[in-house]
């Protein structure tokens, strides 16, 4: 069920002016995840596909919003394009694992937020496998210290109105052809916000 998040955005904003706090999202705890997917997971099976559109797509009233590469995905904090997306074996000096390949993400993200907006690299993950409810984050929630090529930071922060281009790198299944890309608002109250949903397929 969609939440009315004007009142927090505004507690948000008064913060932010008062101590220079962001309530942009924080990074997610796995079990949370897994309940996100499975709710997804029912919603998409009851919702036809979006129609690709090169203004900004927004949550509905259910509290989810759908788009595919080149879509502009607008949430509480900020927008963010996929660019573009492809698989590979290897991604710079970093090889896949036995049985699994690379996804690299292109994305261009913009800081709408009255603030500065603090983010991290599991703000966004891939699920690959929707009937095992499979998931990867980007492989540098696990190893931070990477920085390949136009590699996003794990953790970073984006400068009010500062626009900001990169790669993600997600760890696969080797067969994988289909992938959807979330990012979920998810706020400093510990409540859930609105789903944005980007589906793609890959060599």
């Amino acid at each position: 069920m969609k939440k009315n998040w004007t009142a927090l955005l505004f507690a948000g904003a008064m913060i932010l002016a008062g101590c220079g706090s962001s309530t942009a999202a924080q990074p997610k705890e796995e079990p949370a995840v897994d309940e996100k997917i499975e709710e997804t997971e029912k919603e998409r099976e009851t919702t036809p596909p979006a129609a690709s559109s090169s203004s900004k797509i927004t949550a509905d009233d259910s509290g989810y919003a759908y788009g595919y590469i080149g879509d502009t995905m607008s949430n509480a904090f900020f927008d963010f394009v996929i660019n573009d997306a492809y698989s590979t074996d290897k991604f710079e000096t970093y090889t896949a694992s036995e049985g699994m390949k690379l996804v690299v993400v292109d994305m261009t993200i913009k800081n709408t937020f009255r603030g500065s907006t603090p983010m991290f690299a599991s703000d966004f993950y891939i699920v690959w496998d929707w009937d095992n409810e499979k998931y990867s984050v980007p492989i540098n929630d696990d190893h931070p210290e990477l920085t390949l090529g136009n590699m996003l930071p794990d953790s970073y922060s984006l400068a009010i109105n500062e626009t900001r281009s990169g790669t993600l790198v997600y760890e696969v299944g080797k067969d994988t052809k289909d992938c959807t890309l979330l990012f979920d608002e998810y706020f400093e109250n510990e409540e859930w916000g609105d789903t944005y949903v980007v589906d793609f397929t890959v060599d």
